[in-house]
């Protein structure tokens, strides 16, 4: 197995909170109420999957060992994927955000929300796809059968500090949801 296969499993997961938020925003631009709760723990999930474990990982591990072969973290392609990683950051507080503020508000704002939501999924959509399709094969092919296992190795030690199936109920909760 390949530490890429485990990232791409992981951006599996990652889709289907894209098909969750795509399912809400959809509701809302129809006129149909949606429990602001679901953005709030969209939000969240977002942080504690994607960001913390998923991209923990690409950036504590995966990019570092890329750096070992040449790679580097202030140019193409690792600067963009870093940048974009922070702009997912960034874009997932806004969400979060605008959901509170509809929480709380007795002046609702969707198309804020819906904004907001759009430039979510939109980004992860497209930077899932980047890394799936051009960065996974191209670090693929440059690692050696030793790098792989000592990937495979760290992110094993990574990931039981961040156990998915916690965060597996809870996006089988929102899915509920929705």
């Amino acid at each position: 197995m390949k530490a890429s296969e485990i990232l791409k499993k992981e951006h599996r997961v990652i889709e289907r909170l894209i098909g969750l938020l795509r399912k809400a925003v959809k509701d809302m631009e129809q006129g149909k109420e949606v429990n602001m709760e679901v953005f709030v723990r969209c939000g969240s999930f977002i942080t504690a999957y994607s960001d913390q474990k998923h991209h923990g990982k690409e950036e504590q591990i995966f990019f570092e060992l890329m750096e070992d072969y040449g790679f580097d973290k202030n140019e193409a392609p690792l600067k963009d994927f870093l940048e974009e990683h922070d702009q997912a950051r960034a874009y997932t507080i806004e969400l979060r955000k605008a959901a509170f503020q509809m929480q709380d508000d007795h002046i609702k704002k969707p198309e804020e929300l819906i904004a907001q939501a759009h430039q979510s999924f939109d980004l992860l959509e497209h930077h899932i796809h980047k890394e799936d399709e051009n960065l996974f094969p191209l670090a693929d092919s440059k690692f050696s059968d030793e790098t792989q296992e000592k990937l495979l190795k760290q992110f094993k030690e990574f990931d039981d500090n961040f156990p998915e199936e916690p965060l597996l109920k809870k996006l089988d909760d929102l899915e509920k949801m929705v």
